[in-house]
């Protein structure tokens, strides 16, 4: 398996394998979470401040961009999302979004969110995370 080397930053453009990155690792990543008072499980919260999301192009990439140019990032199947415009360029995690305080759960990397719709074999990446309470 040929080893990822980052592209640097470029435009998302059509055609280009890639994976997703949260807080700059692809599955296991950490997102620290803060949802004070008792706990149960279940439970959301938001996110801490300060994390981020970003897509690198990676030939051996689970995603592909198909016929678009373009990348959203969908945390926990939230239906709101962030467009990434270029590789390599991190952007905030969305704090805004209800995730599980606690637990397991994925971010999405979708070409194909909403209005652009799958073409050309268009293709999401979906990163493994664990969401971890830090108010505890």
């Amino acid at each position: 398996m040929a080893a990822c080397v980052p592209s640097g930053p470029s435009p998302i453009g059509p055609r280009e394998s890639f994976r997703g990155l949260v807080n700059g690792v692809g599955d296991g990543a950490v997102v620290t979470t803060a949802c004070g008072g008792p706990g149960w499980e279940g439970r959301l919260g938001r996110a801490v401040s300060g994390q981020t999301v970003a897509a690198t192009r990676d030939a051996s990439g689970l995603g592909f961009t198909g016929d678009n140019g373009a990348v959203f990032v969908e945390a926990n199947s939230s239906a709101q999302v962030v467009q990434l415009r270029e590789w390599d360029v991190p952007v905030a995690f969305p704090s805004y979004v209800e995730v599980p305080c606690d637990g397991a759960g994925v971010v999405v990397f979708d070409p194909c969110f909403g209005f652009v719709g799958c073409r050309g074999g268009a293709k999401a990446h979906a990163v493994k995370v664990r969401f971890i309470n830090i108010a505890l």
